[in-house]
């Protein structure tokens, strides 16, 4: 083994440890996020994950709601136990890319290998994070592997792999349909070119055929208004500039990204061995540059004549991937050399600031922003020294962080408020330091999170709960039935101020979990909805069976000429249930600021 060689050998080992201690920190150490918890709720905890058949939403990256309901029934509902597949994926990734390196015969293609596919802190960071596109990264990495396999080998086991990376891939990320189907396109150019036997066409046949399935349930979740990424007009901001900043882990881009493209148009088209550009060869890098102008094509099409929105940030993952491949072999192929030291020096010293932002408490996104339990801790802990139940604001994002904190408390708290601005009607709320001005009048600042950003906020002065109805107690049986009304109750006067409805319930029979929705309804006078607020109870308690009184309250903000208003008790699942209702009581919130909100430019 030569000294170059030990080198890398090395730099990959080390590199390799450290991203896997690196990610197993941050599984352990990092809440869920809104998606994450959205996951565990909708497809995870249910075991609900076929498409066409699970909740449609473009949150079910298949693959993994599959791993990770098989990791929450061994281990649980901890935030590392959901993220454990990414853990496990990492592995699969780093081995794939170390036997890749091993294909690879120019110390500056081996260097940008690392530079490009281990060193981005967001890349690494998806590893950490309870979705599906590390598992596709991983599956991605399979496929140019084998690609390259089948291209000096072009055999019946490396085409059955290639297509199974292909599915796999697909399975954890949806928006890798793209490269997967031009991908599907050139194998049975492949199959052509090399006079393969009629069982490689019955093997690309049935990948043709999972191709359209996958196709069809994306026709799907678009019919259903699920794909709703990428809604922008400009290809640069909505694509180019999301992705990097993704990637990168930064807020900003910078010229380094022009930088980045000149550079490769420089080892793509001046000084390379030419047999790499002949695609009769059906060469490796003209593989990958016919991939990504195919590519780049139909997402102008799709986007120009069918309306379909242009990948953004993470779901445009596979362009920053593809790029990454076509580099890494215009490097092994290139005869220049000082061009090669020159990228491989630029690429790493644009890929290490992007570490600048990276810690083991929180992710590096804004869209995945989260806030951490001490926060839940400190109003759990204060809560137990008042005779009522806090109110709990927040916003619709953080609802979600919030209930799979308390789920995993056993409910002990009720759920968020979650308007879209910070209200000040509740007792705690965890909201951004700009909201601060506006709330203090009525809120000091309990805690802060520098890592987060966000803070939990304490009223100083209490709200007054007025009374004005009760119910009285009654049973509540469920025979299949999908909606129960617990309160129906009209007024001849509009309500004035905000509604909070507080009950008490005890369940004797229902199933685990129990997929029901408690919902409080403004109507008008005319019974035309106004507003509707409500509590998932499978986010509350995972089994309410045989549970001590279930104590908690949902509010609802001042809406003007409400003349209705009903409670009820949405069985999404319309299963069989009992549940034995003591009180359901309402109060209107009076106090300073009740009626006001935050007015922070976010």
């Amino acid at each position: 083994m030569s000294r170059t060689t030990a080198g890398f050998v090395w730099s990959f080992a080390i590199l390799s440890i450290a991203a896997f201690v690196f990610t197993v920190f941050r599984c352990y150490h990092i809440p869920l996020a809104h998606d994450e918890v959205a996951t565990f709720y909708y497809y995870i905890q249910p075991g609900s994950f076929i498409p066409f058949y699970a909740h449609p939403d473009a949150n079910n990256h298949v693959l993994n709601s599959v791993l990770a309901y098989f990791s929450y029934r061994l281990f649980g509902a901890a935030p590392w136990a959901l993220r454990l597949p990414q853990c496990l994926a990492l592995i699969i990734y780093l081995i794939v890319l170390w036997q890749w390196s091993k294909t690879l015969h120019s110390n500056a293609s081996k260097i940008l290998l690392l530079a490009l596919l281990i060193l981005p802190a967001g890349l690494l960071s998806l590893f950490s994070l309870c979705r599906g596109y590390a598992l596709s990264v991983a599956c991605f990495a399979g496929i140019v592997l084998f690609i390259q396999k089948s291209v000096l080998n072009f055999s019946i086991r490396n085409l059955m792999l290639t297509c199974l990376w292909m599915q796999l891939c697909i399975a954890s990320n949806l928006s890798m349909l793209y490269v997967i189907a031009v991908l599907t396109v050139l194998l049975v150019v492949g199959i052509y070119f090399f006079k393969s036997p009629i069982k490689f066409y019955i093997i690309w046949t049935v990948q043709v055929l999972c191709m359209l399935y996958w196709y069809l349930y994306a026709q799907f979740l678009n019919a259903k208004g699920a794909l709703y990424y990428g809604a922008g007009n400009s290809f640069w901001k909505t694509t180019i500039v999301s992705l990097l900043q993704f990637i990168w882990a930064q807020p900003t881009i910078t010229w380094g990204l022009m930088c980045v493209i000149i550079l490769i148009g420089m080892i793509v088209f001046s000084g390379v061995h030419q047999k790499f550009m002949v695609l009769k060869k059906f060469k490796i890098l003209g593989i990958w540059m016919s991939v990504f102008i195919t590519i780049l094509l139909c997402i102008f099409f799709t986007k120009t004549f069918l309306a379909i929105n242009y990948p953004e940030d993470r779901t445009g993952l596979y362009l920053y991937l593809i790029l990454a491949v076509i580099a890494i072999y215009a490097l092994e192929y290139n005869a220049k050399v000082w061009i090669s030291r020159l990228f491989v020096i630029f690429t790493i010293f644009m890929v290490l600031p992007s570490w600048r932002n990276i810690h083991v408490y929180n992710h590096p996104w804004k869209l995945y922003e989260t806030f951490p339990l001490r926060f839940y801790n400190t109003i759990l802990h204060e809560s137990r020294k008042d005779s009522v139940l806090p109110i709990i604001g927040g916003h619709r994002v953080r609802e979600l962080i919030w209930g799979f904190q308390n789920y995993q408390s056993g409910g002990l708290l009720p759920h968020m408020y979650a308007p879209e601005q910070f209200q000040f009607l509740c007792d705690w709320a965890i909201a951004y330091p700009q909201d601060s001005v506006f709330a203090a009048p009525y809120y000091l600042i309990a805690d802060r999170d520098q890592h987060s950003g966000f803070y939990l906020y304490k009223r100083t002065q209490a709200l007054n709960r007025n009374l004005f109805f009760k119910s009285p107690q009654h049973f509540i049986p469920f025979t299949n039935q999908e909606y129960y009304t617990l309160i129906d109750t009209q007024f001849l006067k509009p309500l004035q101020g905000p509604v909070l409805a507080e009950w008490e319930f005890k369940c004797k029979a229902a199933s685990v979990p129990f997929d029901a929705w408690i919902v409080l309804e403004y109507k008008g006078i005319d019974q035309q909805p106004l507003y509707y607020t409500r509590v998932p109870m499978a986010l509350i308690r995972h089994n309410f069976n045989n549970y001590p009184l279930w104590h908690s309250h949902i509010l609802a903000p001042h809406i003007k000429g409400v003349h209705q208003l009903v409670m009820y008790i949405w069985n999404k699942s319309k299963a069989n249930a009992n549940l034995h209702c003591n009180s359901i009581k309402l109060y209107h919130l009076t106090g300073p600021g009740v009626d006001s909100c935050s007015r922070a430019s976010l």
